[in-house]
């Protein structure tokens, strides 16, 4: 049964009727309101027919009619109205999940039109616990030196403001400022990024353009460039996606000509492999080729990531492995380097009141093994606690 309500009409507005008519009113159910506010709207009666959209809203008569009202707005090119009501209907009723997605899609489309803002922060605990390999290393003209075994606590900030505009009909634009912030060290960083992709389009095949300067603020100031083009392409399935892609990217250094070169990357993200839903896997391969050759390397990675989302908030476990193959003979050790880091993390975001999944709270342990004794091998236990959310 449709909910019953008085909507004052200022008959007045209507100019078609006589002066002494103009503080009438009458009842309307919201089947009649939303009927006289259509027609309204055909005669180029706007004003009026505002009056009738704002109260049908108001009054949460009809989810119908309400989405009715969003997909108007949307359709008359009115992103602000359009974006406001669809909002309100999110809070005002419980909707259907096939209705909630539609929805979501129609907000993250306008939000994009009008440029959408992501802010992310984190406090940053770590704790290293170098160990070389145990034993005496003779080096010439050093003599003889015994592995060294240190522990060391770092804890700072990470800052990142991110800005995600609609372009064109199928072109997204993307820039990001980030800084990390550490106490008492010399490791701080920034950096600004640019990126341009297609992702808007109905084609499965996309491309991404993208530019990157990094900053490193220590014992001296050092300044990176990265900039290049990906292509990839998505392959549906039923339950999951397969989407490979293929990177070129130029590597500029302004503090160190041996750095400068160029880097080829491949990658393969499979979404819900084997129909295991809320999963992520990812394969990485990329070459970094210097001015230098010695400095050149060979890495490859696959990380995964499941997550488990329940009534008090959603869970995530995590898990990566890489391998850093350098192709030049290290001298001294007359043998190639190559470097094993593994990482091991669990998360958790609390669902607030009002707010959602704003706030998580996230523990890794990271471990590095270097294939040559004296090098390095070291584990690291980082605490995070972050802040993301979009406006």
């Amino acid at each position: 049964m449709k909910y019953l309500y008085c909507l004052v009409v200022c008959i007045s507005l209507l100019s078609a009727l006589p002066v002494y008519a103009q503080n009438q009113t009458r009842s309307l159910t919201a089947d009649e309101a939303y009927v006289e506010a259509i027609r309204l709207r055909q005669q180029g009666k706007l004003l009026e027919s505002e009056l009738l959209f704002r109260a049908l809203l108001d009054a949460k008569a009809d989810m119908l009619f309400s989405l009715e009202i969003a997909r108007i707005y949307y359709e008359e090119g009115n992103s602000k109205k359009a974006l406001a009501a669809f909002k309100q209907i999110k809070k005002d009723f419980k909707l259907p999940p096939v209705v909630l997605g539609r929805v979501n899609g129609y907000i993250r489309e306008l939000e994009l039109q009008r440029g959408r803002f992501n802010y992310y922060a984190s406090y940053l605990s770590e704790d290293d616990f170098d160990k070389r390999n145990e034993g005496a290393y003779f080096l010439p003209g050093l003599g003889t030196l015994d592995a060294v075994i240190s522990q060391e606590h770092r804890w700072g900030w990470y800052h990142s403001l991110g800005l995600t505009k609609r372009v064109s009909p199928i072109w997204l634009f993307n820039t990001r400022v980030s800084i990390t912030d550490y106490e008492g060290i010399n490791k701080d960083s920034s950096s600004l990024s640019l990126k341009f992709d297609n992702t808007l389009s109905p084609k499965r095949r996309f491309v991404e353009i993208s530019s990157q300067l990094s900053r490193s603020y220590g014992e001296e100031d050092k300044k990176y460039i990265t900039y290049g083009i990906k292509y990839g392409y998505e392959i549906g399935l039923k339950k999951s996606a397969i989407i490979p892609s293929i990177g070129y990217y130029v590597l500029e250094n302004n503090n160190n000509d041996d750095y400068r070169g160029d880097r080829k990357t491949a990658d393969i993200t499979i979404i819900n492999p084997l129909t295991v839903k809320r999963t992520r896997l990812n394969f990485n391969w990329y070459w970094n080729n210097y001015n230098d050759d010695e400095k050149a390397t060979r890495n490859r990675s696959v990380s995964l990531r499941k997550s488990f989302p329940t009534r008090i908030g959603t869970f995530a476990i995590s898990a990566s492995n890489s391998k850093t193959d350098y192709q030049a003979i290290d001298s001294f050790w007359n043998v190639k380097r190559s470097d094993t880091n593994s990482r091991r993390g669990v998360e958790y975001c609390p669902k607030l009141w009002k707010v959602g999944e704003i706030i998580c709270v996230t523990g890794s342990r990271n471990r590095r093994d270097v294939n040559i004794p004296f090098y390095d091998n070291f584990e690291e236990d980082v605490y995070n606690g972050y802040i993301n959310f979009s406006f």
